[in-house]
């Protein structure tokens, strides 16, 4: 129970922080991929593979809002776009410094390097934004704030029973199904 509405929000900004911060040292998901420069982006794409060819854009190449390690630098990425070929995608991005991913090779004097996935920071972002803007002002549902702040309350309003569980629409394993039971 949160007795003022300020703590609740200050504290799901904390959580969200440190859930990222997990994530992120973690390293699941860390992809390694190569990359070079090219004129206006940084071109990541994954290494040939055993019959010589380089396999085609996967959903893992899909970076838009991902952290990524380069030359021992962090880079938010900002966008990502498909290459001609579909074997590469093309990166813009941006350091907490501010210097940009798309120059980040040529700084270093080389032309090609590896880059390193580590975190989908997207969804950490807009959750710690939500939390920030709801902390300055008030939602449009003050009963349904109340009942999260204090799980115990229970206001008027329209509830639904529960209904019994269908498999048939959404498969679930035996943990999840004692967990709802």
């Amino acid at each position: 129970t949160y007795r003022r509405r300020e703590d609740y929000y200050v504290t799901m900004q904390a959580n969200v922080l440190a859930e990222a911060v997990c994530g992120f040292h973690s390293g699941a998901g860390n992809v390694l991929l190569h990359c070079r420069a090219v004129y206006d982006a940084l071109s990541a794409y994954r290494p040939v593979d055993a019959t010589g060819r380089r396999p085609q854009v996967e959903a893992e190449l899909q970076l838009k809002d991902n952290i990524v390690e380069l030359n021992g630098s962090l880079f938010w990425v900002t966008k990502c776009e498909e290459e001609s070929g579909e074997t590469a995608v093309k990166l813009k991005g941006f350091s907490l410094e501010g210097r940009s991913l798309e120059t980040a090779l040529q700084r270093h004097g080389v032309a090609e390097g590896r880059l390193k996935v580590r975190l989908f920071a997207g969804d950490y972002l807009v959750r710690y934004q939500c939390a920030a803007s709801l902390q300055i002002s008030a939602p449009k549902n003050l009963s349904l704030e109340r009942m999260v702040l204090n799980p115990t309350r229970q206001d008027p309003g329209t509830y639904a029973m529960c209904r019994p569980l269908q498999p048939r629409l959404m498969p679930f394993n035996e943990d999840q199904e004692r967990a709802v039971k």
